[in-house]
């Protein structure tokens, strides 16, 4: 079941292309963000999804969450 989960995604591919270029000023950044104890709201949402720890699951408590934040 795909998740619609809106994000302002970087593709992966893109940062793993870009690495050598964008490695130095994106550990600047976190840096920064992380230093001033601020971070950018829609980095912290993530997608939830709800896998099933029984092969049938009857309530809720059946299922794990599995959080998947922006690249």
């Amino acid at each position: 079941m795909k998740q619609n989960c809106q994000s302002y995604d970087i593709p992966s591919k893109f940062l793993e292309l870009a690495n050598t270029v964008v490695a130095k000023w994106l550990a600047e950044l976190f840096n920064r963000c992380i230093n001033g104890g601020v971070f950018p709201d829609f980095l912290k949402i993530a997608c939830i999804t709800p896998i099933p720890q029984i092969r049938n699951p009857q309530s809720p408590s059946d299922y794990r969450p599995i959080s998947v934040l922006p690249t």
